[in-house]
């Protein structure tokens, strides 16, 4: 490789370069500020991330409980949405002369002409629930253990480097 003659006019700038870069120091970063968390913090970091978690989800199941009423009901067919595989069972139920049918949720073990336990609530009967545990709590305690796994992993992910 043949380098590049430059023209002897520009021999002092280059020497003056050269000398500058050779003089040229950049100061050194600033040590990072370090975030020292103890066992305690994460823990009460993770906690109140619970809370919060059953707060959202299980919260709404509870508060439908608190305002509800009871009645007897029966299982009065089937219906699937979307997959054939996914099936809803109707639910009819009676409430002061009136007569109210509602979707279970999905995939409940019910048979044709089974009685089952219906909750309500008391200012509006259509919106109803099987009162049982895979009727009315199963998947939303399910949906807040699924949060509660990205919640750890991110709790683990954000301290692991502390």
């Amino acid at each position: 490789m043949d380098e590049k003659k430059l023209p002897a006019e520009n021999k002092d700038i280059n020497d003056t370069l050269s000398t500058l870069g050779n003089e040229l120091k950049f100061p050194e970063p600033p040590p990072k500020k370090s975030f020292k968390a103890n066992n305690k913090e994460i823990l009460s970091f993770f906690l109140k991330g619970v809370f919060v978690i059953i707060l959202i989800t299980i919260g709404s199941r509870i508060v439908f409980f608190i305002n509800s009423e009871y009645a007897d009901g029966e299982v009065v067919g089937f219906e699937s949405k979307s997959r054939a595989f996914l099936r809803h069972p109707v639910i009819k139920f009676q409430l002061n002369g009136n007569q109210y049918q509602f979707l279970a949720a999905v995939n409940i073990n019910l048979e044709l002409k089974e009685p089952v336990k219906v909750i309500y609530k008391k200012n509006n009967p259509e919106n109803a629930a099987v009162y049982s545990f895979f009727g009315f709590w199963f998947h939303y305690l399910l949906f807040s253990q699924v949060v509660m796994i990205f919640w750890t992993g991110i709790t683990v992910a954000w301290f692991a480097n502390y």
